[in-house]
């Protein structure tokens, strides 16, 4: 009877060491279940936080690419519109146009330099500095025959190949009256880049003493004109 008693309490004592160890092992396990779900998170919050700093970064960049842009064109702006007083000078109309003020006889264009217009047979321009940075050259105009010197749309555009290298473009504008024809003068046409930005002073030698098109027009409610030379640049003067 007492031996079986004790068996009997020994069994149990057996069971419930048994029960406490695998109520050990389970929770060693739940911790560690824990453990890799807090590590887990802590992976999460740190991918989240590696995510907004990228957010924040591409922005910032969008932000810096804007602002230079903007003061990239801005300055091809100040470049393409600082001429002098006397390049600004608008003429007034004839309040009497007689016919043919340009001339008689069949429409020509003719490009050359200074004011008033002078023939440039060899056609090479001066590159100069801009006040604003930045190159350019200045073309004149002369337009012989039947056309309105009061309501005139002009265009040039200098290229090197495939590379539009500048243009000068005005609209409605009003032509210089000269007993020899009709005069634009001073065009302005600022050198640029592949991307349109100003041409920088060390790719000047690619652009000049080489064979460049230049192509110019003028259009008129009355007819118009236009003219294509091979010209060359020539680098600043010391």
């Amino acid at each position: 009877m007492v031996r079986a008693g004790l068996r009997s309490r020994w069994r149990l004592e057996v069971e419930a060491g048994e029960h406490q160890r695998r109520d050990g092992v389970e929770q060693q396990r739940l911790q560690r279940h824990f453990g890799f779900v807090q590590r887990w998170q802590r992976l999460v919050q740190r991918r989240q936080r590696l995510v907004q700093r990228h957010l924040h970064l591409h922005l910032h960049l969008q932000l810096v690419h804007a602002i230079v842009l903007f003061l990239r064109r801005l300055t091809l702006l100040a470049a393409l519109t600082a001429c002098d007083d006397t390049d600004a000078v608008r003429p007034e109309p004839d309040a009497t146009p007689p016919a043919d003020r340009c001339g008689a006889g069949p429409r020509t264009l003719e490009l050359g330099t200074d004011r008033p217009f002078v023939k440039n047979p060899e056609q090479k321009y001066q590159v100069e500095e801009g006040n604003q940075g930045g190159f350019h050259i200045h073309v004149s105009l002369r337009v012989r025959g039947r056309i309105d010197p009061d309501d005139a749309d002009i265009e040039l555009r200098l290229n090197h190949g495939d590379h539009a290298l500048g243009e000068h473009v005005t609209a409605d504008w009003l032509l210089t009256i000269e007993p020899d024809g009709c005069h634009y003068p001073l065009a302005r046409i600022v050198l640029l880049d592949e991307g349109g930005g100003l041409l920088p002073e060390e790719r000047l030698p690619e652009v000049t003493g080489v064979p460049l098109r230049l192509a110019a027009g003028i259009e008129t409610p009355e007819g118009g004109a236009r003219a294509r030379e091979m010209v060359t640049l020539l680098l600043p003067a010391e």
